[in-house]
């Protein structure tokens, strides 16, 4: 594609672009939906919770990304993708901070809610909604 008059960097093809998404799926739902999958043993030895606790953070952030996505859908569709899908990468970020350093259950819990809003962007509605909307051309 060639660039548009006035402009100096030219759009990426929809080859790059649906590429370059599906990498983002597959890092955020690997670091969100399949993270537990690796580390829920060791959160386990390293805290003393139960293990069926310590899974309870995907059920979470599944409910809170359920409640986010009717949202989300509709920023996507007023503001655009991009910053709709920056937000959902900062909470994860954020929420994967927040797990990481938990000192007890209920801080544990509060980084899966953050992470919940995260998949609720970029999961479930954001990448695949993106995609759809501006690179396919549906």
């Amino acid at each position: 594609m060639t660039p548009t008059a006035g402009t100096s960097a030219s759009i990426p093809s929809r080859a790059v672009i649906v590429t370059t998404l599906g990498m983002a799926q597959i890092l955020s739902w690997g670091t969100s939906f399949y993270f537990l999958a690796v580390v829920a043993v060791p959160i386990v030895r390293d805290t003393g919770w139960p293990y069926e606790w310590v899974i309870a953070g995907v059920s979470v952030g599944l409910v809170v990304a359920g409640f986010v996505s009717p949202r989300v859908g509709r920023e996507i569709g007023h503001r655009g993708g991009r910053p709709v899908l920056a937000c959902g990468a900062i909470l994860f970020a954020l929420g994967l901070a927040l797990i990481g350093t938990s000192q007890n259950f209920y801080w544990y819990l509060s980084g899966w809610i953050v992470v919940g809003a995260g998949m609720g962007i970029s999961d479930h509605a954001g990448d695949g909604g993106f995609a759809v909307r501006r690179c396919v051309g549906f």
